[in-house]
């Protein structure tokens, strides 16, 4: 029996320890690469650099759009799992946009409020409905106004 456990655990243990290295190594590549989709339920868009001349109509109080999205992401396995909705929140630019702004949201436009998540580097894609904003001036009627 001595001999058994001997050969198991101590004859040519430098090559054990290596093998035993190396599969750590390659465990721990491929858990942090397994990418899956997941969707999130209700996500606040908030809106910012909107001029002050301008006015979105779609957008409410503290520059937030009156509705909540469902968004579905793609990306690192272990970040996604520990994600809810109340976790994420997507932020526009709206810097140079006028008239019809049809709104495309990237993993950059995602902010993660729980601050020991990087969102940024663990997202590969995001599924959005398509958002459509109207940017008009301030001060400008619209026709229907001009007819009363």
């Amino acid at each position: 029996m001595k001999i058994l456990l001997y050969k198991i655990f101590i004859s040519d243990w430098p090559r054990k320890l290596i093998s035993l290295g190396l599969a750590l190594i390659i465990w721990i590549f491929v858990n942090h690469s397994i990418t899956i989709t997941k969707t999130f339920h209700n996500v606040p868009v908030k809106v910012i650099n909107i001029p002050k001349d301008k006015i979105i109509k779609e957008v409410g109080e503290n520059n937030f759009l009156n509705k909540k999205l469902t968004i579905t992401l793609s990306g690192n396995k272990n970040i996604l799992e520990d994600l809810t909705g109340s976790d994420l929140e997507i932020v526009l630019d709206a810097t140079g946009k006028s008239n019809e702004w049809e709104v495309n949201i990237y993993p950059k436009n995602l902010r993660c409020l729980n601050p020991e998540i990087d969102i940024q580097k663990n997202i590969n894609k995001v599924f959005y409905p398509k958002i459509v904003l109207h940017i008009k001036d301030l001060n400008k009627k619209t026709p229907s106004e001009d007819k009363k």
